[in-house]
């Protein structure tokens, strides 16, 4: 059972290895262009929200707020037939830009509230996750300093801790992924699109692969051990 679980976890760690050395876009396959275009202009009026009349020096009078939420994506120029580019130009210095990420404001209401819920929850699982994780974490340093380290009970500290740690990646990428496909169904930018970018931290699942290999590799030892005591 062991050293299957051993082939196992390290199957996964290797494709995980793989995978984390590419960085993968999704593209909106459905959006093919745009006629609009960037440009320089007022903040608009639904960026604000009227709060009640407030006293200045002038007498009463109404008080704008900025009401938006701001996010934070990755984009991609859209296809154009022009072949225009993003160009910077100070004197003799001239540039292309290309932009990759970039925050936008989003008025008050125009998106729903599913995200922030869906964050609150997914945060709130993540939490209990790393306090889980710190306590495994502690109880298996307590057990080596003891000089317990060939026993079933760090190993399974390990394996714990490592599942635990690779359920922390696969929640912050799901989330994550779920929030871009959101967005690119619902915002359309000038000129730009929204893409998926694998941008979790990914040493969480190959950390995790890694502790729980080593668990199945005290198991072994463990096992090795007993049977030299046998024979002795």
């Amino acid at each position: 059972m062991n050293k299957r679980k051993l082939k196992s976890y390290c199957t996964l760690f290797v494709i995980a290895l793989v995978l984390s050395v590419f960085k993968f876009n999704f593209r909106n396959s459905f959006i093919t262009g745009s006629e609009s275009e960037l440009e320089f202009g007022d903040v608009p009026a639904s960026f604000y929200s009227v709060s009640d009349t407030t006293f200045h020096e002038g007498g009463y009078g109404l008080h704008q707020v900025s009401s938006y939420k701001t996010y934070q994506i990755y984009v991609e120029p859209k296809p154009v037939r022009d072949g225009r580019n993003l160009i910077s130009k100070v004197g003799e210095q001239v540039y292309r830009l290309k932009m990759r990420q970039v925050f936008i404001d989003v008025p008050e209401g125009q998106l729903t509230d599913v995200y922030d819920i869906c964050m609150i929850i997914s945060y709130s699982v993540i939490v209990i996750l790393i306090l889980w994780i710190l306590i495994l974490a502690l109880k298996t340093a307590r057990s080596i300093l003891r000089g317990n380290v060939f026993v079933t009970r760090v190993s399974k500290y390990l394996e714990k801790t490592g599942i635990l740690l690779s359920s922390l990646y696969l929640i912050q990428f799901s989330v994550s992924y779920i929030f871009t496909q959101y967005l690119i169904r619902n915002i359309e930018l000038a000129e730009y699109e929204v893409v998926f970018t694998n941008d979790t931290n990914q040493m969480y699942i190959l950390t995790g692969l890694a502790l729980m290999i080593i668990s199945q590799i005290i198991l072994m030892g463990k096992d090795i051990k007993d049977e030299h005591d046998l024979t002795i």
